[in-house]
């Protein structure tokens, strides 16, 4: 793997979504959607995954993923999602 200059999120999206967090030497850490498992979102904010958040974005957002589901998520549902208090941040 090359080496950066900075720690890097990588973000790629398909029918699997996977997160690389990479330090400057190497992957860190790596998440991903697992559908058997039920977890078809991966939900991202300025904090990372493995550290306590510092607000309730990321778990209001997962909240209102969960009770909507994957079958009923239409685009109007996900801006209903990031219009919520408090992920959306003004």
């Amino acid at each position: 793997m090359t080496k950066t200059r900075i720690p890097t999120r990588l973000s790629i999206s398909a029918a699997i979504h996977s997160e690389f967090f990479r330090n400057r030497w190497n992957t860190a850490d790596l998440q991903c959607t697992d559908s058997k498992k039920g977890q078809w979102f991966l939900v991202e904010t300025n904090y990372d995954h493995w550290k306590s958040d510092k607000d309730k974005r990321r778990k209001m957002a997962e909240k209102a993923l969960r009770k909507i589901g994957q079958k009923a998520m239409t685009h109007k549902n996900m801006l209903w999602i990031l219009s919520l208090h408090p992920v959306e941040n003004k």
